[in-house]
C-alpha cells in the first residue's frame, strides 16, 4: 500500500527542517556564542517560527550532540576549548583512516558510494563552500564504514570545529586550494594519496589552533568577515 502525507504536513515538515537546518548553521558559524543558554523564545522572530518547532529542533540537535541538553535548565551552545578541537581532531583522523582501510580491504564485496557532485567537480571557492564541501567529502567518506559510533565522531568534529576551520579557510588560501586536492586524491581513487594527505590536513588543524583560539570565545561568522 502506498503511504502518502496531506500537503499541509509536507509543508509543516518542510518548515520544522528549515528551522532545523537555520539553527544548525547558527550554532556551528558561532552565531549563538559557545557556551550560553538558549532561549527558544528568543529566536522566534529570527527563525519565522513558533517556539515548539525550535524546540523540536533543538531536541534534535542534542542527539547530534551540536547542542548541550541540561535537564531542568534547557539548551546550551557546547562550549569550545583547544583541548576539544585537538581531540576532535585526532577523533576524526582515526576514524576516516579506519575507513579508508575498510576501502581498500582486498575482500571487499561492496563498491564505492557515488560522492556528492560537489565532492567530484570541487574548484577553489569561498571559504564557507570550501568548509562545507570538506564536510561533505568526510561523511561520505566515512558512510564506507558502515559504523555508527565513527559516522557520529565525524559528524560531531565537522559541527564543532566548523567555525575554526572557517577562519582558517578566510586567514588561507592555502586552505581551501588544501580541499580541492582531498577531492582530487578520492576522485582518483588515490586512497594512500588521500591518507597521507588527511594526515596533513589533521596535523595543520592541530597546529593552526593556537592561531584561532582568541577568536574562538564568543566570536561569529560576520566578524571573522571583517
Amino acid at each position: 500500500m502506498k503511504l502518502s502525507i496531506s500537503p499541509q504536513k509536507a509543508l509543516e515538515v518542510g518548515a520544522e527542517n528549515l528551522v532545523y537546518t537555520h539553527l544548525r548553521q547558527m550554532v556551528m558559524r558561532h552565531e549563538l556564542p559557545p557556551g550560553q543558554r538558549i532561549y527558544p523564545k528568543e529566536l522566534t522572530d529570527e527563525l519565522r517560527a513558533s517556539v515548539t518547532p525550535i524546540r523540536e529542533a533543538l531536541i534534535r540537535l542534542s542527539t547530534e550532540t551540536v547542542v548541550n541538553e541540561v535537564p531542568h535548565l534547557g539548551f546550551f551552545t557546547p562550549d569550545v576549548t583547544n583541548a576539544d578541537l585537538r581531540f576532535l581532531y585526532e577523533s576524526n583522523r582515526l576514524a576516516l583512516q579506519w575507513t579508508l582501510d575498510e576501502i581498500v580491504r582486498p575482500d571487499r564485496k561492496t563498491g564505492l558510494l557515488k560522492p556528492p557532485d560537489e565532492v567530484t567537480h570541487a574548484a577553489l571557492a569561498s571559504p564557507l563552500e570550501a568548509v562545507e564541501t570538506t564536510d561533505l567529502l568526510f561523511m561520505h567518506l566515512v558512510r564506507h564504514s558502515n559504523e555508527i559510533h565513527a559516522m557520529r565522531n565525524v559528524s560531531i568534529f565537522c559541527a564543532r570545529t566548523f567555525f575554526s576551520r572557517l577562519r582558517e579557510c578566510k586567514r588561507s588560501e592555502e586552505k581551501r586550494k588544501e580541499v580541492v586536492r582531498l577531492c582530487r586524491l578520492y576522485a582518483e581513487r588515490d586512497f594512500g594519496g588521500l591518507r597521507e594527505a588527511l594526515d596533513d590536513f589533521h596535523e595543520e588543524g592541530r597546529n593552526g589552533l593556537s592561531k584561532t583560539s582568541d577568536l574562538l570565545d564568543g566570536g561569529t561568522e560576520s566578524s571573522a568577515a571583517a
